[in-house]
């Protein structure tokens, strides 16, 4: 059973970054970067930071992801305050009155490190109304890297031991009504009914975005091309461009992805939407861009001599990502299709996470 804490929460750092609009935020050393214009905080390399961020669900089932970096030198703490209330990191004071959150923690492979339902006595707030203290609270440890905290409603947790298997509820977008509350959905387990809101704090990192979709747990965000990739965190919203799978990476080092999509020059946009390659001028694809694309024709992408100066990636000029590995004729069909035209469109405030394999970096 859930427990009853009454303690109220308490601020634990000075420094606070709320989420401001910075185009781009890079970590060479970690070979990733978090990337686009939208709700995005990040640190110095050196310093860690804390990060506020806030929203609501559309169904009980919903998903909202959050990506962040640590150095792995100190404890990360993630809580929430939209249960109980409370004063987050960047001085917003929380009503009481949210849903119970729960908290999913994945590394960079998707592989699940950790996770929280209640938070103890004296790390969460108390709601006056329920008596109840129902707020995730977790201090972890976490070696180097980028890791993803998925905040989900109870008793949505996850199902298996990677973020691909998925969550419990997916689907069950009335999932709650089964604690008995009127309102059929947003509901405690002791039937009390709640809001839709969450609000959520990483204390101690050295980045953190927003990158997934409000809902992408749910069964209807908008999803323009049908990829399975929402609008709202698409790095191609017209062009049909799924994410690849938790394990891809790994066993194609030569390649980046921003948002879990391939993305090989690392600029936000995906490969199947940008024939504008790096360093070269103009807003439109054009006849420089051709020049390019052409030292690229018949390598293996996994090359990395290809570009006027014979010193870019062949990744970034395969424009179809089919199975093949070679620059061939689906690649030119692409070209032609993009040509004259300017990269994109993708989601217009997503901040996308980008991870670059190990024989790459997320710099273009």
């Amino acid at each position: 059973m859930k427990r009853s804490p009454v303690v109220v929460d308490s601020r634990r750092r000075k420094a606070a970054c709320t989420a401001s609009r910075v185009p781009r935020v890079g970590l060479r050393a970690a070979a990733f970067v978090l990337i686009g214009v939208g709700w995005l905080c990040s640190a110095s390399p050196a310093l860690a930071a804390d990060f506020s961020f806030r929203g609501s669900f559309s169904a009980d089932d919903d998903v909202q992801r959050v990506s962040f970096v640590t150095d792995g030198t100190s404890a990360v703490v993630l809580r929430t305050h939209g249960y109980g209330g409370g004063t987050q990191a960047d001085g917003t004071v929380i009503s009481a009155g949210g849903f119970d959150p729960v908290l999913e923690v994945f590394d960079a492979a998707g592989a699940r490190v950790d996770g929280n339902d209640d938070g103890s006595d004296a790390d969460v707030s108390s709601d006056p109304l329920t008596d109840s203290g129902f707020d995730a609270y977790l201090a972890v440890t976490l070696g180097a890297g980028s890791y993803t905290v998925a905040v989900v409603q109870y008793d949505n947790h996850a199902l298996g031991p990677t973020l691909v298997d998925g969550f419990a509820k997916t689907g069950s977008q009335t999932f709650t009504s089964a604690y008995g509350c009127g309102t059929g959905e947003f509901c405690d387990q002791s039937g009390n009914v709640r809001t839709r809101f969450w609000a959520f704090d990483i204390l101690g990192a050295q980045a953190a975005a927003l990158s997934g979709c409000p809902g992408s747990g749910s069964s209807s965000p908008t999803d323009s091309d049908g990829d399975g990739v929402p609008d709202a965190c698409d790095n191609c919203t017209r062009v049909s461009n799924p994410r690849v799978s938790a394990t891809w990476l790994a066993a194609n080092p030569w390649a980046v992805l921003t948002g879990g999509q391939r993305d090989d020059d690392a600029d936000g946009f995906g490969n199947k939407c940008d024939a504008k390659f790096p360093n070269i001028s103009g807003a439109l694809v054009a006849t420089a861009d051709l020049a390019a694309f052409r030292t690229a024709h018949g390598k293996s992408r996994e090359r990395s001599d290809c570009g006027v100066a014979h010193s870019r990636s062949c990744a970034i000029f395969d424009l179809d990502e089919g199975t093949g590995r070679l620059i061939s004729t689906g690649d030119i069909a692409r070209f032609r299709a993009l040509n004259g035209s300017a990269p994109g469109p993708k989601c217009s405030t997503c901040p996308l996470v980008c991870e670059a394999g190990a024989l790459r970096t997320c710099e273009p």
